[in-house]
């Protein structure tokens, strides 16, 4: 806002120039907020973190601290005010231009340690996706066509397949086993580090979709 026009307003004169010169501010900003890596992420359907969320902050902070290299630099982890001081790196980034260099890394970052943290099952939800239920069949019954489907897919496939399932597939403890695991699966948070690799599998055994 220019001098003048707050001279203007803060007197009271000029008030139909005032107001012209605050919509065109408003409609400037506005476009401005447009290219902002917080208008982007809030896009893709998740929420920033806000002092109201103590509980996921500890959560995330947890993690944080753990890693070797920071993802902010000014930012251990273990500060007694570390809380507050992630908000305020969160800011910094994510009031920044996206059309600026290093656009993914900056996302990648702020969806992992800035936002309000969702479970795959969240996360899938919010891309339509439609998850198999993992609830497990009553006593005495079988498992469902569509986990049997997946559990013969998966055996014939090598690719994206989930690794940490042993055992015997035969007699139907296949369709058990990877329903079960697909539960575990479905809980993993945002902030972990097996995230993203876990929710492509997910997306693949788990789901209706594929």
């Amino acid at each position: 806002m220019n001098l003048s026009l707050a001279i203007k307003i803060a007197s009271g004169m000029g008030a139909i120039g005032a107001i012209g010169g605050g919509i065109a501010l408003s409609t400037l900003l506005s476009s401005s907020n447009k290219y902002t890596l917080k208008n982007l992420v809030e896009k893709d359907k998740w929420t920033f973190l806000t002092e109201a969320n103590s509980s996921e902050i500890g959560k995330i902070l947890e993690v944080y601290k753990t890693k070797l290299a920071l993802p902010f630099s000014k930012l251990s982890g273990g500060e007694s005010n570390a809380p507050a001081r992630l908000l305020e790196e969160c800011k910094k980034l994510y009031d920044r231009d996206s059309r600026g260099l290093n656009k993914e890394d900056s996302l990648y970052k702020l969806k992992r340690w800035c936002v309000v943290p969702k479970t795959i099952q969240e996360r899938l939800n919010d891309m339509g996706i439609t998850l198999l239920s993992t609830q497990a069949p009553t006593s005495g019954g079988s498992e469902s066509e569509e986990w049997k489907e997946k559990v013969k897919r998966h055996q014939e496939n090598n690719k994206d397949k989930f690794t940490a399932i042993s055992g015997s597939w035969e007699n139907g403890e296949g369709a058990k086993k990877i329903r079960e695991h697909c539960e575990t699966q479905m809980k993993i948070e945002s902030f972990k580090d097996e995230f993203y690799s876990a929710l492509e599998k997910v997306k693949i055994w788990c789901s209706e979709d594929n």
